[in-house]
């Protein structure tokens, strides 16, 4: 068990003038979000910044807004205590304070030799939550901003030590709830070659929850593969990106400490949880050192997963983003703008085991109603998928640039 774990004796006393200061740092901290596009590695690049004392950070993405504020009873009923919403959101994230119980991010095997958690005092974290929020209306900003100070003074960081708070939506919708309270909030995109985040994203949740076996999965992971950092670009965020290839570099992790306005430490090459060495999630089904980085630590083989045909689609549909983030590519010309438009329709060798009489049986005999519903909507979804295709397809049949901006090392030559 990892170090927090205690009875409250290691609670820090803090008068009510410390905890006002303390709240008053904390709103003037910029305030810089983590989005993932897929299988990228978001919770890798977090836990790279966990150990730094000047990144205020909370145990890995939570959707707060769309999961805690927007259904919450101390949020929906007015006059509620802010005694009462501390409570609730407890009891609500409990694996987040006790990592014993986040199994699917196996937070419940840390450390050197994977057999530690840390337990975060559920009582010290509600004296520091409600001694930041004396005085304070409830509101989710507020709110959100004393869960990260309370969260820095029960692993012993010091709030005034920091210069940004790092918080982890993960997903579209819950940045854009997130956004309405952080409008001036800065983006890092965690990205990676969107060909091998589009097997692993298929492949990975697929194995670990039957439920995500379907076409409407499938149309998910290439529609957030494709789409990348677009989501700053309509609402006109600052923003970069990260390649999961180049993690952890110590040139890369210098660029984004940089950007990030924080100095560069060592502990940004390994990745922890309150400071216990992680070594991946059981979603990706294989433990990684919590140090080092290689060329092949991120490779899943996607060449020979992919099929032949929507391989040679997804060059032509990305071919400017590929060039742009420097992953193999392909040139294409006017035969390919043929040859693509007449095969965008036809199923991937992924798609192909939806429309197959076995898959079709096993889901009308063994799976849940929610599965058999997934199994009618399969057609809509795979015109979706469809027509997702043809939208990107026509960005580079009509020469549209790609500009997203990622970190890239000055002088570095990046091998495609």
């Amino acid at each position: 068990m990892g170090p927090m774990q205690g009875d409250g004796a290691r609670a820090v006393a803090a008068s009510a003038d410390q905890y006002h200061a303390w709240m008053s740092r904390l709103r003037s901290l910029p305030m810089v979000a983590l989005v993932t596009t897929g299988r990228t590695g978001s919770d890798f690049l977090q836990s790279l910044l966990d150990s730094h004392p000047q990144i205020l950070t909370f145990n890995g993405h939570f959707a707060v807004y769309s999961e805690f504020f927007t259904r919450a009873l101390s949020f929906k009923i007015g006059g509620a205590r802010v005694q009462d919403a501390a409570d609730e959101f407890i009891g609500h994230y409990l694996y987040k304070l006790v990592s014993r119980y986040e199994i699917q991010e196996a937070k419940d095997r840390l450390g050197k030799n994977s057999d530690e958690s840390f337990s975060i005092d559920t009582g010290e974290f509600k004296k520091h939550l409600l001694g930041l929020l004396e005085g304070c209306s409830l509101n989710t900003r507020d709110f959100l901003l004393a869960i990260y100070g309370a969260y820095a003074l029960c692993l012993g960081q010091s709030i005034d030590e920091a210069r940004i708070v790092f918080h982890h939506p993960h997903l579209d919708y819950e940045f854009r709830l997130f956004h309405k309270d952080f409008p001036t909030t800065r983006v890092v995109f965690s990205s990676r070659d969107p060909r091998a985040n589009f097997c692993s994203h298929v492949e990975h949740f697929r194995n670990y929850y039957r439920t995500h076996d379907n076409q409407h999965h499938l149309y998910n992971c290439l529609k957030m593969a494709l789409e990348d950092s677009a989501l700053a670009e309509e609402l006109g965020l600052d923003y970069i990106a990260t390649r999961l290839e180049d993690l952890p570099r110590e040139d890369t992790m210098r660029e984004l400490a940089a950007w990030l306005g924080v100095d560069y430490r060592d502990s940004m090459l390994r990745s922890t949880w309150a400071g216990l060495d992680w070594h991946g999630d059981r979603i990706s089904n294989k433990a990684f050192a919590a140090t080092g980085w290689s060329e092949k630590r991120t490779e899943n083989n996607w060449r020979n997963r992919l099929g032949r045909m929507e391989k040679y689609v997804l060059n032509y549909i990305m071919n400017d983003r590929l060039g742009r983030y420097q992953y193999p590519v392909r040139a294409v010309g006017a035969l390919d703008s043929f040859l693509v438009a007449v095969l965008i329709p036809f199923p991937f060798k992924y798609e192909r085991r939806f429309f197959s009489p076995g898959y079709i049986w096993s889901m009308l005999r063994g799976g849940r109603n929610a599965m058999r519903l997934e199994l009618v909507l399969t057609p809509l979804f795979y015109w979706r998928r469809v027509r997702l295709c043809y939208l990107h397809y026509l960005r580079t049949l009509r020469r549209v640039p790609f500009t997203g901006k990622w970190v890239q090392v000055p002088g570095r030559v990046y091998v495609s």
